[in-house]
């Protein structure tokens, strides 16, 4: 499922950054790699024949690249020949909005790329413990795939310094009766050592799993995964209601105080 930009209302914030998550994506593994090989703009400008001006604006997102560019940047930054494919892919598709990504035959990289670029995920599952904030005993104990949330929870507590995680925990998923104790009584006091930002909600939100990205220069992003299908929306007119739902979250959930002295109240009472 995609659009393209051409359905969307020019905004004023245009000129200013990426048009779209694919461009975003685009432009930021160019600069990561620019940076890595020691390039500064106005030398790779040099060696492309293009103006610093120009190379700012590929690595900022603004402007996309051609086909011959991509070429260029790719033999002169020596980016792996599987890489290459990723890059001329992302180029072709700039201009289309929204994705929906069927793994595990298109990888989760797209995933990888939103948790490096957020300065803050937020993140709310109406049945379980989310992801990254799960034990390997919970994890086994739902029968769920690891992988993901290995990497779910690496985005959350080994990517960068300054982003922000917030979870919303449904009570009824802490005190969960189908699961054994011990396995309960350890997720809680791993739940309580958490550097995250944790709410618990008082009654659960008939709205089904999601996390919203939120992207320097850009529009916020939601990810929805339902089995081994994600979809990613980037639109405004398609994150509104989440973007909505999450202020209403907060205003539902219990501040971080009161999460604490409720995590610890239930351990307490499966006797620590």
């Amino acid at each position: 499922m995609t659009a393209s930009t051409a359905d969307r209302a020019p905004s004023r914030d245009d000129t200013v950054r990426a048009k779209t998550l694919r461009g975003l994506i685009l432009a930021r593994r160019l600069d990561a790699t620019r940076l890595r090989r020691g390039f500064t703009t106005r030398q790779l400008a040099s060696a492309m024949s293009m103006s610093p001006a120009m190379v700012n604006r590929i690595m900022t997102g603004r402007r996309v690249p051609t086909a011959l560019e991509i070429g260029g940047l790719c033999a002169l930054l020596d980016i792996a020949p599987q890489q290459r494919q990723v890059l001329y892919a992302l180029r072709a598709t700039a201009e289309h909005i929204d994705w929906i990504i069927r793994h595990p035959i298109e990888g989760r990289e797209v995933l990888h790329d939103l948790e490096a670029m957020a300065t803050t995920i937020t993140t709310h599952d109406p049945n379980l413990i989310p992801g990254p904030l799960r034990t390997a005993a919970y994890r086994d104990a739902i029968g769920l795939a690891p992988d993901v949330d290995r990497a779910e929870a690496g985005a959350a507590e080994t990517g960068a310094t300054d982003r922000q995680a917030h979870f919303f925990l449904p009570a009824r998923v802490l005190d969960n009766r189908d699961l054994p104790r011990e396995v309960l009584r350890e997720q809680l006091r791993h739940l309580i050592g958490h550097r995250a930002h944790l709410r618990v909600l008082p009654r659960t939100v008939p709205h089904p799993g999601f996390r919203l990205f939120h992207i320097e220069n850009f529009s916020p992003v939601v990810h929805i995964e339902h089995q081994t299908t994600s979809v990613v929306l980037e639109h405004p007119a398609s994150t509104v209601a989440t973007r909505d739902l999450v202020a209403h979250l907060h205003q539902l959930a219990h501040p971080e105080r009161k999460t604490a002295e409720i995590l610890h109240g239930l351990l307490d009472a499966m006797g620590r």
